[in-house]
């Protein structure tokens, strides 16, 4: 069965602290907590349910798209 996916929109407040290594920092930690719920094993054969994406055209604009087991 296919899994469930979520589809986040989520609008920075200040757009230029996408690169700042504490921006990145909370995003790593983000994505290894969501990793923690649909791949608790951390078995790497299982590839990754959950990315990041930033709206080129819209910088201030970040997609997260996760999935989830249903």
């Amino acid at each position: 069965m296919p899994p469930m996916t979520k589809i986040w929109l989520s609008t920075l407040k200040d757009p230029s602290s996408i690169s700042s290594p504490k921006f990145q920092q909370l995003i790593t930690e983000l994505l290894e907590f969501c990793a923690s719920y649909t791949n608790p094993t951390a078995d790497k054969s299982v590839p990754p349910m959950h990315v990041f994406f930033r709206n080129t055209k819209e910088p201030s604009q970040l997609f997260m798209i996760t999935g989830y087991p249903s």
